[in-house]
């Protein structure tokens, strides 16, 4: 399931809440696109939402390498090693809106910290 970028898709939020209530794994890239330089962009406060609507922590995963095996523009990726890193759970936030966006905060700098250790 892909999320309309830009704006909040709601039917896709509801699909990925209802799963995640029901005990199933739903990953997302809190950056919303992939990026174009390796770097970590603003993470995107939909991922605390989310988490928060469906009562689960959300897990931090850092990936080094996929920059390298499948770039922008090209059709396919290439055959590189790609590395992974999972962090400690965070739970979800109280508050709404601005917890979330605080959250997204907090996820950002955990993912850089990741990213560290995979270098």
């Amino acid at each position: 399931m892909e999320l309309e970028r830009g704006e909040a898709d709601v039917k896709a939020l509801k699909k990925c809440v209802d799963k995640l209530r029901r005990g199933e794994v739903v990953l997302l890239f809190p950056e919303g696109t992939r990026t174009r330089t390796g770097e970590i962009g603003p993470v995107k406060p939909g991922v605390f939402l989310m988490s928060a609507k469906a009562g689960v922590p959300v897990i931090p995963a850092a990936v080094e390498g996929s920059l390298k095996s499948w770039p922008r523009g090209r059709m396919l990726p290439g055959i590189t090693e790609i590395r992974i890193a999972y962090g400690e759970p965070i739970q979800p936030p109280e508050g709404g809106g601005a917890s979330y966006r605080g959250m997204a905060e907090v996820l950002r700098a955990r993912l850089e910290k990741l990213r560290e250790k995979l270098r």
